[in-house]
């Protein structure tokens, strides 16, 4: 057995490290060291840590002066390669999360059954404060030996990040991560990435992700962080000879709906590319460069680059939710109580009164009602503007109930009077 180091990069979450050093603790993985590196936090999870690792040896506290995510991850790696020959793999973790009980032993089953150098869980569950139970972290999952998915230019960029995934201890010899305090593990995972040619995917690994409104991840950042990381895969690329193989993470420099609010993003980004000094094979390999060079106004340059996803945003939605309700179909916008607005009520004569269909496809439909939900949320939003609504199930010519819809059905159909 080969062991495992698990660096945890860790600044001012005194509230939520326990939960997290006790679910490494407990881990079914025999062998492994966990490597705690303090970030200058200003309060007691220093204090914290020692405490621990006074109780378990397999604990080690490093500090240093704040210097974001990155840097202390990278310190935790410098650790392990001058000190701990012995580690074999190497995983990540974020101190306000936490591992179920057979987390890296299956993750590390899966790399080790597969032969790959890197292995991420596509098993992850969100929770909220509110629902932290420990016990959650003790359930048992049978070991899979998963699968293997080949890195291309069309996934290298999907969203895989270091906490949810063991590398080799070979693979990251030269890789590190970017020193800026966002997006460091984009830049990380497509390195990665193009290293390993190809990852190992797990699907009975669970890792326990706490959503909560002071991390990073819910806040926003200046375009130079995105840019940075961007430099970043880009000078990775050129060094290792990945230019021609794999295409380069340009959404990083899509502006967010935040940046879309700066005049000045477009004359920024320009300057950016412009210092990379991009070959024109670079430029003609990776169209969204060369069409920001081009674009002379923001707005061209969104337009042009945009995704079939983002248009598909823009002429079709339906979020149903308490405190928002919004219906958009072929681009017209139905329904929009986010936005204050109040459609109006239909009109009695049957000639005027608004009529429209909706088809609701549901998979693996179940008695505990999956697309049902869906239906009756559309339905409700419907009822809520004054319309009639009738629910038809395909499986049957009656007329059903909102709260009997056939539990067999593939597809519904509201049709709305």
């Amino acid at each position: 057995m080969k062991t495992l180091a698990i660096i945890i990069p860790v600044y001012n979450v005194e509230q939520y490290l326990l939960e997290c050093l006790e679910s490494l603790s407990a881990q079914s993985y025999g062998d492994f060291v966990v490597i705690c590196v303090d970030d200058g936090s200003t309060d007691s999870s220093a204090q914290i840590i020692a405490e621990y690792a006074k109780r378990d040896s397999r604990f080690i506290l490093l500090t240093q002066e704040n210097q974001g995510i990155g840097a202390a991850r990278n310190a935790g790696l410098r650790y392990v390669y001058a000190h701990l020959p012995q580690v074999g793999y190497i995983g990540f973790m974020d101190p306000d999360d936490a591992a179920g009980v057979d987390y890296y032993a299956n993750l590390i089953y899966t790399l080790e059954s597969t032969r790959a150098q890197m292995a991420t869980t596509r098993d992850v569950c969100r929770f909220l404060d509110s629902s932290y139970d420990s016990a959650m972290f003790a359930l048992r999952q049978p070991k899979t030996k998963g699968i293997i998915r080949k890195v291309t230019s069309k996934n290298i960029a999907h969203k895989i990040e270091a906490p949810r995934s063991v590398f080799t201890r070979a693979l990251l010899q030269d890789l590190r991560f970017p020193i800026n305090r966002f997006a460091e593990d984009v830049g990380f995972s497509v390195c990665a990435h193009a290293l390993a040619g190809r990852v190992a995917l797990s699907k009975n690994a669970r890792y326990f992700y706490r959503v909560r409104s002071g991390s990073l991840t819910s806040k926003t950042h200046p375009p130079q962080e995105f840019f940075q990381v961007f430099g970043f895969v880009y000078e990775f690329f050129k060094k290792h000879g990945y230019l021609e193989s794999y295409l380069l993470p340009t959404d990083l420099l899509r502006p967010n709906r935040f940046a879309q609010l700066d005049s000045s993003y477009l004359a920024q980004l320009q300057e950016f590319l412009h210092s990379l000094e991009l070959s024109p094979s670079v430029l003609e390999r990776n169209k969204p460069l060369k069409l920001a060079l081009q674009a002379r106004s923001l707005e061209e340059f969104i337009a042009r680059t945009r995704s079939f996803r983002e248009w598909r945003a823009d002429k079709f939605c339906l979020h149903l939710t308490k405190n928002r309700k919004t219906i958009i179909l072929f681009g017209k916008r139905l329904l929009d109580t986010s936005a204050a607005l109040t459609p109006p009520r239909p009109k009695s004569s049957p000639s005027h009164q608004a009529r429209a269909r909706i088809a609701i496809i549901a998979k693996d439909i179940t008695e505990a009602g999956g697309g049902e939900r869906v239906g009756v949320n559309l339905a409700n939003a419907f009822v809520e503007c004054g319309f009639s609504v009738q629910v038809i199930s395909l499986f049957s010519s009656n007329n059903a109930p909102i709260y009997r819809l056939d539990s067999r059905a593939k597809l519904l159909s509201l049709s709305l009077s």
